[in-house]
């Protein structure tokens, strides 16, 4: 309470001390108006700080909308190595792997640089370990499928179709673990 205000009152009551108006009561009275503002004060501060759930919905969907465009694109290197192995041309698949690569970089930046909000920091971990291992089985995997020469035996295509099977397994349980932390995400903060 400004103190000019608190002067004011105080000269008041003194002034009529014949009415029962005792100094201890304004003293009193004081204390009350202080512990309710800085109450005020203090859950103000909470619910400033404190995400909303349209904040956390926006974080929650962002992280999907990058799941989603990186399947994508993980798609389209999918047809592009498909494509080199009729053509048997596997030159083409350099390019969009490294493209596609360079993406996942671009989005684990993405991520690792968002603000937590609503408790998402285990969100984000899950999200940056699905997009790690993608960009792993990127660059060991599939590049693999570069060094492949015309006269490729239809037996080590396969071998490597087996390796990024093998690996998908792995990536699949990753997602399962990023939407199992979303849904207790969306849960805690109420969308």
């Amino acid at each position: 309470m400004p103190e000019n205000v608190y002067a004011q009152i105080k000269t008041a009551y003194n002034s009529d001390c014949s009415k029962g108006i005792s100094i201890v009561y304004l003293e009193m009275f004081r204390t009350f108006i202080s512990v309710g503002v800085a109450f005020t004060l203090f859950f103000a501060c909470l619910s400033c700080s404190s995400p909303t759930k349209k904040e956390a919905q926006k974080l929650s969907n962002t992280l999907l909308v990058i799941n989603d465009s990186v399947f994508a694109r993980g798609k389209a290197l999918g047809v592009c190595i498909g494509e080199a192995i009729n053509n048997k041309d596997y030159t083409k698949i350099a390019p969009v792997r490294q493209s596609y690569e360079d993406y996942i970089d671009s989005c684990g930046r993405y991520v690792k640089h968002m603000d937590d909000t609503g408790g998402s920091e285990q969100l984000r971990r899950a999200e940056l370990a699905v997009l790690g291992y993608e960009k792993n089985m990127v660059h060991n995997d599939l590049a693999m499928f570069e060094k492949l020469k015309p006269d490729a035996r239809p037996n080590d295509i396969s071998i490597l179709f087996q390796i990024g099977k093998k690996d998908a397994k792995r990536e699949s349980d990753l997602i399962s673990k990023f939407r199992e932390i979303q849904q207790e995400y969306a849960k805690k903060n109420g969308f």
